[in-house]
């Protein structure tokens, strides 16, 4: 696990609960002392299930270096380590992240960057002793140049929609042989929907991972910390979410991760920027029955998957909320996140 300074000051004043400079983290999600009791929750009868599936998947099938790399932490299996290793490197060596630009030809980061900067930060913290420093600068200068930039530019334009330039589909991908599509209004549509969530998970990440060795990183912070708070206030007062259940779902397993890591670098805590409990009751009160579709939720969009249980724990570990965590054991589908 990687080891880097943490500077201390707070770069933007925001009505937050801080926690104390001795909680703050090296790590981006987990310590060592969560890896352990991660490693015993793989036994209790709950998650047994879900961990054998998980030990089942086969990263040759979907390239999942993230998911890899989150074994070999659990397993310590040598050969997960390496194939987790190749495969970011790989993924690392891609021309770009993304499928969109702004200005014409600048790189521009919406879900599929967000993703694989996600995936890229946590296979570099968990990864970090496999790599050689040469691996480590080529890893990050992919998740600065590949990820960080682009999610920036993005999260930007949501901000200033002003100022955009022009989004369109980036030179030469597959997507302009379809016919023409006008953004002009996507700057503020993405940015009131779960996109921001989305590439908030990504680039929370990527910020920290190159704490220390970007100088970009303190005007990275700022923009992030401002979209973190923008996306909270997507959430009604009761805790609904205008996307129904599933998208909620979609945008609270990055947005957490933003919110996670966050507090644990810097000791703000956005749990009350947003009805979170509200929002499981909203959940609760959108579950399908489990005899017509387990884990399903009465969609009002395209899709019907209720939350996954992370999210759910999230809550109930911020809250002590006994119903969340009622909801997350019985009601709720797995990621990796769960343990």
């Amino acid at each position: 696990m990687k080891g880097i300074p943490i500077a201390l000051t707070i770069l933007v004043t925001l009505a937050m609960p801080l926690i104390s400079a001795s909680e703050l983290s090296k790590e981006l999600l987990f310590s060592e002392s969560d890896i352990e009791i991660m490693r015993q929750r793989t036994d209790l009868p709950v998650f047994r299930e879900y961990w054998e599936e998980l030990l089942g998947k086969d990263i040759e099938d979907d390239g999942n270096c993230m998911r890899e790399a989150f074994l070999f932490l659990l397993t310590g299996e040598a050969e997960r380590g390496q194939r987790a290793k190749e495969a970011v490197l790989a993924l690392a060596a891609e021309e770009r992240w993304t499928r969109f630009a702004e200005a014409g030809d600048l790189p521009l980061g919406f879900l599929t960057t967000g993703k694989k900067t996600t995936w890229a930060a946590l296979c570099y913290d968990w990864l970090y002793d496999l790599f050689t420093e040469e691996e480590r600068a080529t890893v990050r200068e992919a998740i600065a140049e590949k990820g960080c930039l682009p999610i920036y530019r993005a999260l930007y334009g949501m901000r200033h929609p002003d100022e955009v330039k022009g989004w369109s589909f980036y030179p030469g991908d597959p997507y302009n042989e379809r016919p023409a599509i006008d953004m002009s209004r996507w700057p503020t549509i993405l940015g009131n929907n779960n996109f921001r969530a989305v590439i908030n998970g990504g680039f929370a990440l990527g910020i920290y991972a190159l704490e220390g060795s970007d100088e970009r990183v303190d005007e990275w912070e700022e923009m992030l910390l401002h979209s973190i708070e923008a996306f909270n206030k997507l959430f009604k007062p009761d805790g609904s979410y205008d996307e129904a259940v599933s998208y909620a779902n979609f945008a609270m397993t990055h947005q957490v991760m933003a919110m996670e890591v966050v507090e644990r670098k810097r000791g703000i805590d956005f749990f009350d920027s947003a009805n979170f409990q509200g929002m499981m009751d909203y959940v609760l009160s959108l579950y399908m029955p489990s005899s017509i579709e387990p884990h399903g939720s009465v969609s009002f969009g395209d899709a019907r998957r209720t939350m996954s249980s992370s999210s759910a724990f999230w809550v109930a570990g911020k809250a002590r909320d006994g119903q969340a965590q009622f909801t997350g054991l019985n009601y709720s589908p797995h990621d990796l996140f769960t343990f």
